[in-house]
């Protein structure tokens, strides 16, 4: 739990290294959904800045799951303008040592 509490604090503010240099569109949440940090390349795609959407709750349609709990499928939301967009997404759960 102290591991988590460390990456939560650590990503918050920015997007884990690497995402910005190569335009990743991406959310990471916690378990619940809750967003805890979003690449640049996220921002741009929903006009939302990073400090109005972090900890909002990210609103996955159902899709089909793949091995290891990983769901593929279609996401349609609005920009914050109110344009609608959808993209094709994988949702992968990244887990710590204790599952």
């Amino acid at each position: 739990m102290e591991a988590h509490r460390q990456f939560v604090s650590q990503t918050q503010d920015s997007p884990p290294a690497g995402a910005a240099r190569d335009g990743a569109t991406f959310a990471l949440t916690n378990a619940t959904g809750t967003i805890l940090c979003v690449s640049p390349a996220f921002e741009r795609l929903t006009g939302y800045p990073r400090h109005e959407i972090v900890g909002r709750k990210l609103r996955i349609a159902p899709g089909s799951e793949t091995a290891g709990g990983a769901r593929t499928g279609i996401v349609r939301d609005f920009r914050k303008d109110g344009t609608p967009y959808q993209v094709f997404a994988t949702i992968t759960p990244v887990r710590d040592a204790s599952g």
